[in-house]
C-alpha cells in the first residue's frame, strides 16, 4: 500500500518552471531515493511534500495518521537546550509521560481510599505507556544514536546554541531517528557526517522499520539504502526499482533504447517525407497521400533529456619531474590538540594521494599546510623540480564575491574572452551565467567555478579539499573521470567514497593523532580496516537485436496486393501506438517494457517498410 501518493505536482518560480506534471509513489516500508541534477527541484518537492510550501497544482496524498520527520539541509530551530536534551526532545510524549508520572507520584502521597485508588490506575496506565514506548531505555537509547552521529562524553551536555551549522544538522538528524516518524524525509543527510558516522547511518537506517524517502548525492550512500529510486530529470518523475547502481545500469540502458526508438523514427520521417515529396503526382499519389496521412498521425518520439553533464580534462602545461613531494617528519598540534607527528611521505608524479579520516581529525589542515596556507610545526617539506601547484579548498575564501563569473574566471588566468567563455561552457555557465555575480553563486556553482579556474591554470600537482561537496551525481562523476585520467599527480581529501574508489592509489589516513601511508588502494584500505568491500559501478550490458521478419509473395498481384493493402492499415496503427508509448518517459522505468516495445518498433517498422515496397511492385504490375 502506498503511504505517500504523489500526482500531477506542478511548480514554478516566475517564469521558470520548476516542477512538470510530477507524480510518483512510496510504498510503506519503502526505502526511496531523489535523485536529479542541481536545480532540478528535489528541495522544492520536498518542501511540498512536508507542508512546508504548496504547489502550483497537483496533489500530495499521504495515508491518514502518517507522522512525518523532516531533515532540512539547514537547521536553525534547536536552541536553548544541550545536545542530549534535543535528542530527546523528539519524543514530546514521551516527556510529557516523564512529567505526568513525577506528578502522580508526588500526588498519591496524600490520597486514600477511592481517591488513591483512583490516581493508582491513572499512573499505571501512564506507566504502561511510558513502557510500550521505551521510556526507561529512552536516555540509552538517545545517548547511542548521538555517539553513532559523533556526540559522546561531555558533548552530550554542550548547549546546542554554540555548535556549528553542521553539528547543528547532526543533532537534528538525532533528534528524528530518536522520534521514529512514520515518513523519515531527509534532505541530504551526509553532507555534514565524517566517513564512520555515514556507514553508522547507512546500517541504522537499513534496520529502519518505517518508510524513508531520501535526497542525496552520495552514490555510495545510495547503494546501501535506497530501494528504489525516482529520477527527477527534466522536471519529471520517473521511478526505478533497486539501489543507485541499478538504477544508473538500467537508465543508461533504457537511454540509449530510446535514443535508437528516436534515431529510428527520425530516419523513418525522413524517408517517409521524401516519398511524399517525390510521389504527390502520378500513379504513387494514393500511396504518396497515405504515407502523409501516416506522418501527421505520428506520435514523435522525443529525444533523451539527459541533465547537462559537466566534461572536461586537466592538462598540465608541463609535467613534473619524478619526484614530486617529499615530507620529512612533518608534525602539526593545536594546543593540546596532536593532530599528526613525525610523517613522512614520499610523492612520486603520478601518484593520486587519497587523504580520510574522521571530522577534526586534521585532513583540511594537512591540506592546509601544503598549500602554504597554514605551516607545519616541525620538519622538512621538499616540492620537487618543475612542479606547479593548482589548489581547491573547502571554503572557497579567495573567490571575490563582488565579480561576475566571466571576470572572476579571467582575473585568475591568461585567457581571453573567448576562450575563458568556452572553458565556463564546460562547466554549464552558459549564456547570461557568466555574467551572474559569484556572490550570487550556489554551493555547486561555486565549486564548478573554482574547476574552471584550477582546470585553466594548467597546474602539474592537484591539492584538492573535498572537491565533491555540493556537486550532483553527473558532476561528481565527470570529477572522478578527469582525475582518473589525469597524467599529473594529485592529493585530495574526501568523504565520497566512489571518488576514492576510482581515483584513489595511495591512501594517508590521518586520525586519533597519527598519520599513517597505506601503498595501496581505497577498496584494499577499506577491506584490511574494516573488512568490507568498497562499492562497485555497475556496467552497461549490450542490447539484443531482433533479426527483420522475411515477407512473403502471393502468386496472384491482384489478390495479394488487396492483402497487403489490408495489412499496412493495422500495422500502421500499431506502429502509431508503440510510438506513443516510446514517447513516454514513464516507459523507460521498466527496462524490459522498454526493451520490449523498442524491438517490437523495430521490428514492425522493417515489416512495413517491405509491404511498402511491396505494394509498389504490385500496384505497377496490375497497373500494366
Amino acid at each position: 500500500m502506498a503511504l505517500l501518493s504523489v500526482h500531477n505536482i506542478r511548480k514554478s518560480f516566475g517564469a521558470q518552471e520548476i516542477l512538470r506534471s510530477v507524480s510518483f509513489s512510496v510504498g510503506e516500508g519503502d526505502r526511496a531515493a531523489l535523485v536529479g541534477p542541481n536545480g532540478c527541484g528535489k528541495s522544492t518537492l520536498v518542501r511540498i511534500l512536508v507542508g512546508k510550501e504548496e504547489p502550483d497544482s497537483g496533489v500530495v496524498a499521504l495515508l491518514p495518521n502518517t507522522e512525518i520527520g523532516h531533515l532540512p539541509q539547514e537547521v536553525t530551530e534547536l536552541e536553548g537546550v544541550d545536545v542530549l536534551s534535543a535528542a530527546l526532545a523528539g519524543s514530546p510524549r514521551l516527556a510529557a509521560l516523564e512529567v505526568e508520572l513525577a506528578e502522580w507520584e508526588t500526588r498519591m502521597g496524600g490520597l486514600s481510599g477511592a481517591e488513591l485508588e483512583a490516581a493508582t490506575a491513572r499512573y499505571g496506565a501512564a506507566q504502561d505507556e511510558f513502557l510500550r514506548l521505551g521510556g526507561y531505555e529512552a536516555d540509552a537509547r538517545a545517548k547511542t544514536i548521538l555517539a553513532g552521529l559523533g556526540f559522546a562524553g561531555e558533548d552530550l551536555h554542550k548547549p546546542v546554541g554554540v555548535l556549528s551549522g553542521g553539528q547543528k544538522t547532526r543533532v537534528y538528524l538525532a533528534r528524528l531517528l530518536f522520534q521514529e516518524p512514520h515518513l523519515l524525509v531527509l534532505d541530504e543527510p551526509t553532507n555534514h557526517l565524517d566517513l564512520e558516522a555515514v556507514e553508522w547511518l547507512e546500517e541504522y537506517l537499513r534496520g529502519w522499520n518505517g518508510t524513508i524517502l531520501v535526497v542525496s548525492h552520495d552514490r555510495a550512500f545510495l547503494d546501501r539504502v535506497a530501494d528504489h529510486i525516482v529520477d527527477m530529470s527534466g522536471g519529471k518523475a520517473v521511478s526505478y526499482k533497486g539501489n543507485y547502481s541499478a538504477y544508473a545500469k538500467q537508465k543508461a540502458a533504457n537511454e540509449e533504447q530510446q535514443l535508437e526508438a528516436y534515431e529510428r523514427q527520425q530516419e523513418e520521417i525522413k524517408k517517409l517525407q521524401l516519398y511524399i515529396d517525390k510521389y504527390r503526382e502520378g500513379n504513387r499519389a494514393t500511396m504518396s497521400k497515405s504515407r502523409q496521412n501516416r506522418l501527421d498521425r505520428m506520435e514523435r518520439i522525443e529525444r533523451p533529456d539527459s541533465p547537462d553533464q559537466i566534461k572536461f580534462k586537466f592538462k598540465p602545461a608541463h609535467a613534473s619531474g619524478r619526484e614530486v613531494l617529499t615530507l620529512d617528519g612533518v608534525s602539526k598540534r593545536y594546543g593540546d590538540l596532536q593532530l599528526f607527528k613525525n610523517l613522512k611521505l614520499y610523492v612520486e608524479r603520478g601518484d593520486r594521494l587519497g587523504v580520510v579520516g574522521p571530522n577534526g581529525a586534521g585532513k583540511s589542515t594537512f591540506l592546509r599546510c601544503l598549500m602554504e596556507e597554514e605551516s607545519f610545526d616541525g620538519g622538512n617539506v621538499y616540492l620537487g623540480h618543475n612542479v606547479r601547484i593548482g589548489t581547491l579548498s573547502q571554503q572557497a575564501e579567495e573567490l571575490d564575491e563582488s565579480n561576475p563569473v566571466l571576470e572572476e574566471l579571467m582575473a585568475n588566468s591568461p585567457l581571453k574572452v573567448a576562450e575563458a567563455r568556452d572553458l565556463l561552457a564546460q562547466f554549464l555557465f552558459r549564456g547570461e551565467d557568466v555574467f551572474k555575480l559569484v556572490g550570487a553563486l550556489s554551493g555547486g556553482e561555486r565549486n564548478r567555478l573554482l574547476l574552471s579556474r584550477l582546470l585553466a591554470s594548467q597546474p602539474n600537482l592537484l591539492l584538492l579539499d573535498e572537491p565533491t561537496n555540493h556537486l550532483d551525481l553527473w558532476c561528481r562523476q565527470a570529477l572522478e573521470n578527469a582525475l582518473a585520467a589525469y597524467p599529473g599527480t594529485v592529493i585530495f581529501a574526501s568523504h565520497d567514497r566512489y571518488l576514492l574508489q576510482g581515483v584513489a592509489t595511495r591512501i594517508l589516513e590521518i586520525k586519533g593523532g597519527e598519520a599513517k601511508v597505506y601503498n595501496e588502494t581505497w577498496e584494499e584500505y577499506r577491506r584490511r580496516t574494516r573488512g568490507t568491500t568498497a562499492p562497485t559501478v555497475a556496467v552497461k550490458s549490450p542490447t539484443a537485436k531482433v533479426a527483420p521478419p522475411k515477407s512473403s509473395r502471393a502468386p496472384h498481384p491482384e489478390k495479394r496486393l488487396k492483402q497487403v493493402e489490408r495489412e499496412i492499415g493495422p500495422l500502421e496503427e500499431r506502429l502509431k501506438e508503440l510510438a506513443a508509448l516510446l514517447a513516454d518517459p514513464d516507459t523507460y522505468a521498466d527496462g524490459d517494457t522498454a526493451k520490449s516495445l523498442s524491438d517490437e518498433y523495430e521490428s514492425s517498422n522493417l515489416r512495413l517498410q517491405i509491404l511498402y515496397e511491396e505494394w509498389e511492385q504490385l500496384a505497377e504490375i496490375v497497373a500494366a
